[in-house]
């Protein structure tokens, strides 16, 4: 009997018995399913996009073109639906088998899968990142299986299934194609007997691809091959491996240490079986592995974890669709040993053998996958126990309310003929039959309540999820203050000591698989209720420290508040709760203080009063008996109060403090209150004043020593040019004053002609003067004219009365004279323009347009070759030529893109960063993997990669990536987009 390796179980101790469990492991990621509620469908392929986002495809019948219709789905992290897409042809009823798709570095996806019409036929398709159907590519007019998808920078690359000619049997195709849906190579691989398939890819450390399939032209029987092919086409290598019974490579990995780890299924009479294999560099086999589970199965994709461990998933397919089921195994990477199963039970759906990429594994290592429940199509999820549901499952049901639907027409694409790429030598290496057994997958978990003495605790036994399972239990062993073993049903145990107690548990299956849980629980001591004073008298403003350092047998003390403390200070009278916690519970006493309460002040007064009026004074918390109290006026009389209310007078203006001493309700009291004892106001104002219009009469404020107010406001200077009678207060508590300012306004408003003007001397006569007749005009030159006659440049006064001559105003006109003054058009010096860019020239504005050599008049020019412009103007005196020369050149600055750089920290091309000498916008880096999945993005052109996929502490292999930069550069203030790709290597 093989039992399995034994699970050591751990629980955390927590206070006030908490229940505890013991379980496998902490279990992180997503757990549960996403239903897209389409009709009866089926999903075939999901991949994770590059916006965190995830793309389904697979087949549904509820938005009919044909019979049964391809649908592609783009979701959001949390699988909302962004866009969904319904695409069949109408000449058919059936679309949408063995579907593969990808998503290249631009966001376009290409989509792969084959409509039945007499037989398979492959297409190819095309989408924008928003769903919309660019193109469609049939690959064949005879029998061909699109199998895997690989992106590229710009192209990508499909292998799988042809038959060209229809013949006897089929053979493996690989082509590349561009994003027109050309084809740039392809290749036909012929064994020379029997069929051929190619399934998955990956890469080697040389840079070249490495395509997993399957032959039956070798050794007689099924043979699993790798094809090593050039990104030209060129194939440079094959590598057999046959038992007799293996049938196909469905998938292969390179790892991070350059080893290769393999998907495939091997054929055993009716029953077939999932194998996983570990190659070396040079494809030799290090280990094996063999999955049994169901009648049928295989293993569809393999993953390395972040960790180092393989996960590989495999369909367990009972000969009926709608039972078949997922199986997720862990792998030790350097023994080949299983660490853990997922058991596919509850994950009940349909997967495609054809297609890998119905697997996304998320960096936590949480897994999906994609297939079919309940007739609809699904995203499945299992966290990185490796199980479904081993945390709260989350159940997405999305009804996808609408497709857009797209009829596409099939053209028969006309492929270039298939070089033959039958292998001239073959290197059969036999596989062992050695076949390492599956570990048991059932979990025993022991609950155990912790507890207090005397109590009668209670053990929970759970086998496979299964509670009632208690009596399968062989033996369940405690030690610790009481030692003793219980069987059966119904477990428990009543501890009559505290302390420690540890257990085991141990059970065999049915299935010979050993189980055994491990862990240990806290007896508690309820503590003796404590003794606290009962006799806290304060007054205010004493303070009283209760120390609680005391009572070491109480796990915590809190106060009302349920804060932790190890003393409280009492400040004032009242009743306090405080608490003693122990693990059995907690014990509430209550502290009284007493005491006077002066929740106040102990002694008022206004905070102003006039002179020789009585003042009122109070005394709040007096009562009767308080003969001792004595109050201090501050000003060196003192009054013994037999009342709370009285009321004392103050005969001089000042500031007083009068304090409150004696004894209130046996406590000392020394209280203070000031008042401030005020004069009448005097508040004298003159008594108006006359002014022009546009003059200002002011009245000065600050000399009051006290605030003036005008309408609410309080004033230091009042103006104003409004005639009116202007009424100005102040206050005390003596009482209001208020005096009146009236101002008169006397109106005058000369109105002259523009003041300053520009003329032609010896051209222009200018009219200086007023508009309004009835005032007196006094001119420097002696004039008394309203208007007079200038034909000079040159400042011209006059000064304007009124028929009183109490309002007089000067005025100033002055006369400029154009000059011949040729204006800095441009700056010395040839002016160098880029022809990339904006040509036009701009000259200095000075006011009037510019005539340019075609004629044109304006303020800008754009210049069509190098050489001298000239450009005219006037000032309406003169007459102005300016010579401009002008050279184009080139000005687009080139970016540098290193092709390898080494991150291990030496400092020394740690990172990989392109080199740019000017400056750009809207900068934009992508580095992607092999096989298009986004590694790196950057928008700081400072910024570069480190090697970490997406920022993490998962650092990529060594090896070749693909890289996109687009950026904007700004030639004459012109945007100009650019755009670079091309490979780099990343050296370990």
């Amino acid at each position: 009997m093989r039992s399995a390796a034994v699970i050591l179980f751990h629980f955390v101790f927590l206070i006030l018995s908490p229940r505890v469990e013991v379980v496998a492991q902490q279990c992180n990621g997503f757990s549960g399913k996403a239903i897209f509620t389409a009709g009866t469908g089926t999903g075939h392929s999901m991949i994770q996009s590059a916006d965190g986002g995830f793309i389904t495809v697979g087949v549904s019948n509820s938005y009919p073109i044909g019979g049964n219709d391809w649908i592609l789905i783009k979701t959001d992290a949390d699988f909302q639906v962004q866009w969904s897409t319904a695409f069949g042809y109408a000449g058919t009823n059936e679309d949408g088998r063995d579907l593969v798709l990808e998503e290249l570095p631009g966001g376009q996806i290409v989509v792969g899968g084959y409509r039945m019409q007499g037989y398979r036929k492959a297409h190819v398709m095309l989408f924008s990142g928003e769903g919309a159907l660019q193109w469609s590519r049939q690959i064949s007019d005879h029998y061909s299986v699109p199998r895997d998808i690989k992106a590229g920078a710009g192209d990508f690359i499909v292998a799988g299934t042809i038959n060209v000619p229809q013949g006897a049997s089929e053979d493996a195709y690989i082509m590349k194609m561009n994003l027109a849906g050309d084809i740039l190579w392809s290749h036909r691989f012929d064994s020379g007997s029997g069929n051929d398939h190619f399934f998955g890819f990956s890469d080697t450390p040389a840079g070249n691809i490495l395509v997993a399939g399957a032959s039956a032209g070798y050794s007689g029987a099924n043979t699993g091959i790798l094809v090593e092919i050039q990104e030209d086409g060129t194939i440079v290598g094959q590598h057999t491996y046959h038992e007799g019974a293996v049938t196909q490579f469905l998938c292969v990995i390179r790892t991070a240490d350059n080893h290769y780890v393999v998907g495939a299924h091997q054929n055993i009479g009716n029953t077939s079986r999932g194998i996983v294999m570990k190659l070396a560099p040079d494809f030799s086999i290090v280990w094996q592995f063999k999955i049994h589970q169901g009648q049928r199965n295989f293993v569809s994709d393999v993953y390395q974890l972040s960790t180092g461990e393989i996960a590989a998933f495999y369909q367990v397919d009972n000969n009926n669709v709608n039972t078949s089921g997922f199986g997720i195994a862990k792998i030790d990477y350097a023994s080949g040993e299983i660490i853990e199963v997922g058991n596919p039970d509850g994950a009940s759906a349909h997967l495609t053998q054809g297609s890998t990429k119905n697997m996304v594994m998320l960096p936590n290592d949480a897994l999906l996958s994609v297939g079919r429940t309940a007739g609809n199509t699904s995203i499945i999820g299992f966290d990185n126990c490796f199980t479904f549901g081993c945390e709260e499952e989350q159940d997405y049901n999305i009804e996808v309310a609408s497709f857009s639907k797209v009829i596409y027409s099939m053209p028969v694409f006309d492929c270039p003929p298939m070089i033959n790429a039958t292998p001239t030598s073959v290197d059969v290496t036999d596989i062992s039959t050695d076949i390492t057994c599956l570990s048991c997958s059932d979990i025993l978990e022991v609950n155990v309540d912790d507890g207090c003495v005397g109590e009668s605790l209670d053990i929970e036994v759970v086998i496979n999820g299964d509670s009632n399972a208690a009596t399968l239990l062989q033996s369940l062993n405690f030690t610790g203050p009481e030692s003793g073993s219980e069987e059966g049903d119904e477990i428990n145990i009543a501890p009559t000591e505290p302390g420690g107690y540890f257990f085991s548990a141990t059970i065999t299956a049915a299935n010979g698989c050993d189980y055994t849980a491990e862990g240990s629980f806290e007896v508690f001591e309820v503590p003796d209720l404590p003794q606290l004073p009962q006799d806290i008298d304060l007054c205010p403003g004493e303070s009283f420290f209760l120390d609680l350092s005391g009572f070491p047998q109480w796990d915590e003390i809190t106060d009302g508040a349920g804060e932790p403390v190890e003393g409280i200070t009492f400040t004032a009278p009242g009743s306090y709760p405080v608490v003693f916690v122990s693990a059995c519970g907690s014990v509430e006493v209550e502290v009284p203080v007493s005491g006077p309460v002066f929740d106040g002040p102990m002694l008022t007064v206004p905070p102003a009063a006039c002179i020789d009026s009585d003042v009122e004074v109070e005394i709040p918390f007096w009562e009767e008996g308080n003969s001792d109290v004595v109050l201090n006026q501050g000003n060196g009389n003192n009054l013994i109060p037999s009342a709370a209310t009285f009321t004392v007078s103050f005969p001089e203006a000042g500031s007083y403090n009068l304090t409150l001493t004696g004894t209130m309700d046996d406590c000392e009291i020394d209280a203070e209150a000031s008042i401030v004892i005020e004069e009448p106001l005097e508040l004298e104002i003159p008594s108006g004043e006359g002014i022009c219009t546009g003059e200002v009469a002011v009245l000065d404020l600050e000399p009051f020593d006290f605030p003036v107010f005008l309408n609410g406001n309080a004033l230091e200077v009042f103006e104003t040019s409004s005639a009116g009678i202007y009424t100005f207060t102040a206050e005390n508590s003596c009482g209001l004053v208020s005096a009146d300012f009236e101002v008169e306004v006397n109106t005058f408003l000369p109105r002259p002609f523009q003041t300053a003007q520009r003329i032609c001397e010896g051209q222009d006569t200018v009219s200086l003067g007023f508009l309004n007749p009835a005032v007196d005009v006094q001119w420097h030159s002696g004039e008394e004219e309203l208007e007079i006659q200038v034909t000079a440049a040159g400042y011209y006064e006059a000064q304007v009365s009124n028929s009183s001559g109490e309002c007089v105003r000067d005025f100033q006109f002055q006369i400029e004279a154009f000059e011949y003054s040729p204006a800095e058009v441009f700056p010395d010096g040839v002016l160098e323009l880029c022809e990339e860019g904006d040509r036009t020239v701009h000259p200095a504005f000075i006011g009037v347009p510019y005539t340019f050599p075609d004629g044109s008049e304006g303020y800008s020019y754009v210049v069509e070759e190098s050489g001298v412009v000239e450009l005219t103007y006037s000032d309406f005196c003169y007459d102005y030529e300016y010579l401009l020369e002008v050279e184009l050149r080139e000005c687009l600055c080139p970016m540098w893109v290193p092709n390898a750089f080494t991150p291990d920290s030496d400092g020394l091309n740690d990172l990989f960063l392109p080199v740019v000498s000017c400056p750009v916008e809207d900068y934009r880096l992508q580095i992607m993997d092999r096989w298009g999945q986004l590694v790196f993005e950057s928008n700081d052109p400072f910024f570069g990669w480190n090697g970490s996929y997406r920022g993490g502490d998962y650092f990529c292999s060594a090896g070749q990536y693909v890289y996109m930069i687009r950026y904007v550069q700004f030639l004459n203030r012109v945007a100009l987009p650019q755009t670079l790709t091309g490979h780099l290597t990343l050296m370990r």
